[in-house]
């Protein structure tokens, strides 16, 4: 069925109605199939972060073969709230004529099921300094528990490249590693950037061999972890469940 608009900002459609975007808040949109009620988001962008840093980890130009990303528990703060843009810092080891870098979100591991936040040209990383690039402007992600975030390279490039890491990230007992947490969570002391978002765990692929790069990265297995420094922005929902109408 239309959407129907009523009055005092309120909506009423099917659950498989896509509820607009453009309201006012405060807006209320009723389902007429499952009776519930959701009312128009607000709250300002929040953007978390890990900017421990100490090294530089190799990134490799073959499509899929690094994957370097995070998992998030259901505690997490990304949990609930909309990704809009990632942000990596990343250097070129020389010049590049092709080649693209994409970050996605999601978990499923076939390909064609996670989404693509964003994507930067190769060409226009920096051969000569580590830089801060956004990925964003294609499209949005609700995290849900167990979701990742990751870098992948998406289309081959002409050379590798590095990205800024914390290379001498502790073991606090057996992997997958805390990170993000606050107190013992990896970086230790995690002094720069969020140290509560909640439970976070590195994951992270590093060969030479190609796979498809919307799919999600195994967690981290090595005997130190590799926490990328990272920036996430993330906007609260469009729409919240507030209730039932019954």
């Amino acid at each position: 069925m239309a959407i129907t608009y009523l009055s005092g900002q309120r909506l009423q459609g099917l659950s498989s109605d896509t509820k607009p975007t453009d309201l006012p808040l405060g807006s209320q949109f009723e389902e007429t199939d499952t009776f519930k009620i959701y009312q128009s988001g607000g709250g300002a962008d929040v953007q978390i972060s890990n900017e421990n840093e100490d090294d530089n980890i190799a990134f490799s130009k073959v499509v899929g073969a690094s994957k370097y990303g995070y998992k998030f528990a259901s505690d997490h703060y990304l949990v609930g709230r909309v990704v809009k843009s990632v942000w990596y810092k990343i250097k070129s080891t020389g010049s590049q004529s092709v080649g693209v870098l994409s970050v996605y979100a999601g978990q499923s591991a076939s390909t064609g099921n996670n989404t693509l936040i964003g994507s930067v040209n190769a060409t226009a990383i920096s051969t000569s300094v580590y830089t801060w690039y956004e990925f964003t402007d294609t499209g949005t992600h609700e995290i849900v528990a167990d979701d990742h975030i990751w870098l992948t390279t998406s289309t081959t490039a002409t050379v590798n490249l590095g990205v800024r890491y914390f290379a001498n990230a502790p073991t606090y007992g057996a992997i997958p590693y805390d990170f993000w947490g606050s107190g013992d969570a990896l970086p230790d002391g995690n002094t720069l950037g969020t140290t509560d978002a909640g439970t976070t765990y590195v994951t992270y692929r590093n060969t030479e061999i190609v796979s498809d790069p919307d799919v999600v990265a195994p967690l981290d297995g090595a005997t130190t972890a590799h926490p990328m420094i990272i920036k996430v922005d993330s906007a609260p929902p469009a729409w919240v469940e507030r209730g039932t109408a019954i």
